[in-house]
């Protein structure tokens, strides 16, 4: 194991956009170059990638004890700035010639955005600017200095129903997020058909039936909380929900969504009413889970078909 991190710079520009319209993008994973495998350098102390900060905000009321926490008065959840940081790898010069090693290190990522995945950590990519800070000559090895600026959370490889990836995955704590079914059936599937007149025939996600609960590991012989499959499904990072509604002709659905993180009581569960097709991200349906406990409700009555996902992100 060399500690190696793999850059992807995607052909597709949309790729860095999760707020598109369209269906979420496939990641594009044709042009890769790895620390180890391509240039042969080697990172001096085992990478790990900076927290972000957390973003706050504090008033000061003059008169009274303490300070007003408004950090989260906004949006109901935490948010973070990026992450910033650098890393040191030395550079094998026996193997290449230093000044061609230089030169495509330059080329691949100098000041530029790219996905970044780490050895240790091969399910999830990092988005942001990478820039090689400094290259220092010496005689048995030269070192380089990469520095890093990216977006707070890490990405999952793969979307909500996305079919799961052979080499990234985790064998001993992966989770196979489109396949997860509990003693009731499917609870997170790619498409749910809609023929109901009760709420409680269509539901699409319903995190509290799974949260409390220990199981047997599906490939060890250990047992694991469920609560660690809601926060490997969900992420903890806020995100709109993607859908795509197709009534049937001359019906309509009827969603009703709920985050206990956001919507906090019964009545505040975000209801819509579909009439015709509709596609797209909608920022009414926000997956969170920074609690690590959280439960998302979301049911539909009417007719029609309803196809849901979102890439869940991680700190």
């Amino acid at each position: 194991m060399y500690y190696s991190l793999s850059f992807i710079q995607p052909t597709n520009p949309y790729s860095f956009n999760r707020y598109t319209d369209d269906a979420i993008p496939p990641l594009d994973l044709t042009f890769v170059r790895n620390t180890w495998e391509h240039w042969r350098i080697v990172p001096t102390e085992r990478p790990t990638f900076a927290p972000p900060p957390l973003n706050t905000h504090v008033v000061n009321v003059d008169g009274a004890n303490g300070n007003i926490d408004l950090t989260q008065a906004l949006t109901g959840y935490p948010t973070y700035g990026n992450r910033s940081g650098s890393f040191d790898f030395a550079v094998i010069n026996d193997y290449r010639n230093w000044q061609q090693a230089y030169t495509d290190i330059l080329s691949t990522i100098h000041g530029k955005r790219l996905y970044c995945v780490y050895e240790e950590d091969p399910e999830w990519y990092y988005v942001g600017r990478w820039t090689v800070k400094s290259w220092v000559t010496g005689k048995n090895r030269s070192t380089v200095t990469l520095t890093y600026d990216l977006e707070p959370y890490k990405l999952r490889l793969y979307d909500l129903n996305s079919d799961w990836l052979w080499d990234p995955f985790n064998f001993q704590n992966g989770i196979i997020t489109s396949r997860y079914t509990d003693a009731d059936g499917a609870i997170f599937t790619k498409s749910h058909r809609v023929d109901s007149s009760e709420w409680n025939d269509c539901i699409i996600f319903d995190t509290s039936k799974i949260i409390g609960e220990w199981e047997k590991d599906a490939v060890g012989d250990g047992y694991i909380h469920k609560q660690d499959y809601i926060s490997s499904i969900l992420g903890n990072m806020p995100v709109a929900l993607w859908l795509d509604v197709k009534p049937d002709s001359g019906e309509t659905i009827q969603i009703q969504f709920k985050n206990s993180e956001i919507n906090y009581g019964d009545e505040e569960s975000v209801f819509k009413t579909y009439t015709s097709d509709y596609q797209g991200t909608d920022p009414s349906y926000i997956i969170t889970n920074y609690s690590g406990t959280n439960s998302i409700l979301m049911r539909a009555i009417g007719k029609g078909q309803i196809e849901v996902n979102f890439r869940p992100g991680r700190l």
